[in-house]
């Protein structure tokens, strides 16, 4: 009994009697009584107690969640590609369970209710929320994520684009408050053994690397030099499984919107680019080199903000389903 509604969650433990209101004249509080909005209340706490009470009559069995969400993430290379995301920041590469996988485990974990919703516009950033309500167990999580709006010279995005900025930050909300609400143990046996079967190692590793290399070349215009350089690597001979996994991971955030090509594959201090000798002079033998100007550093990483009781992350927009 999953559901995705923000309306009555967010109504849940707050006062629907009483609107209190400061007068201008003594500062004193006045209570205004509200009857319409009494009755929303009532209906609402109504039925979310309907719904811990068919919770509590029914209750998961663990070992039937696990069952149903391996069943489901494991049931393609396709699928189990998309359970894992990763973004390079700071000089590393963060990666973990994908809103892909929150899909899949939600609903498998059952007796719960999540959604998400903008809470604020602001002029550099949007705020989204998002929730996760465990009905049979009567706990509830909310996570506030902050998105940037303005690009790097500071313009502000056109409203498309913020709309769609603000529809990949509720995706990222709500898949962090999921994750919040469901044991981790259990996402991470799952995702890992998603990331053994996307990796399809009975093709072979340079068949899957051609594959890797192939795919962003020709959906991104992302040369080899770029990824080689992403991934710190001097040579197409020197990328591993691990590797292959991180393209893998890089392939479903930029498809759900986590992040972008340019901001993955921008210039990366790991592996300095070198830079060809200039035309009509050469190095003569033993004379220092000319200094390679160091790459431009990526776009600092957003900073993720935290409310009380609650964590921050960032991750949204459904994949296409192709696989690497």
């Amino acid at each position: 009994m999953t559901e995705k509604n923000s309306s009555v969650f967010d109504n849940v433990g707050s006062s629907l009697n009483e609107l209190y209101r400061s007068t201008e004249d003594d500062h004193e509080t006045e209570i205004v009584e509200s009857a319409s909005i009494s009755v929303i209340g009532e209906q609402e706490r109504a039925e979310i107690d309907m719904m811990i009470a068919t919770a509590k009559r029914y209750p998961r069995t663990i070992s039937k969640f696990v069952q149903q969400a391996r069943s489901l993430a494991l049931s393609t290379p396709q699928i189990a590609a998309g359970c894992s995301y990763a973004v390079p920041k700071a000089g590393k590469t963060i990666t973990g369970p994908s809103i892909r996988l929150a899909e899949i485990i939600a609903p498998s974990w059952g007796n719960c209710r999540y959604g998400g919703r903008v809470t604020d516009i602001g002029d550099r950033f949007v705020t989204v929320q998002g929730f996760f309500y465990d009905l049979e167990n009567n706990v509830g999580v909310s996570v506030d994520v902050r998105r940037r709006i303005t690009d790097k010279n500071g313009v502000r995005y056109s409203d498309d684009m913020i709309q769609q900025t603000c529809q990949a930050g509720v995706s990222i909300a709500v898949r962090n408050a999921i994750f919040r609400g469901i044991p981790g143990g259990y996402v991470e046996a799952i995702r890992l053994e998603a990331e053994e079967i996307a990796l399809g190692k009975r093709d072979g590793l340079d068949t899957q690397v051609g594959k890797a290399l192939g795919y962003f070349k020709e959906e991104y215009s992302i040369n080899e030099e770029a990824i080689l350089r992403t991934l710190k690597v001097e040579s197409v001979k020197d990328i591993t499984w691990g590797h292959v996994s991180r393209l893998i991971a890089f392939r479903t955030s930029i498809q759900t919107g986590e992040s972008t090509a340019d901001q993955i594959f921008a210039e990366s201090p790991g592996l300095e680019k070198k830079a060809p000798p200039k035309a009509g002079r050469q190095t003569r033998k033993g004379e220092a080199p000319e200094k390679t100007p160091e790459p431009s550093d990526a776009q600092e990483p957003e900073k993720e903000t935290e409310v009380e009781g609650n964590d921050t992350t960032e991750a949204p927009e459904p994949s296409d389903g192709l696989g690497i």
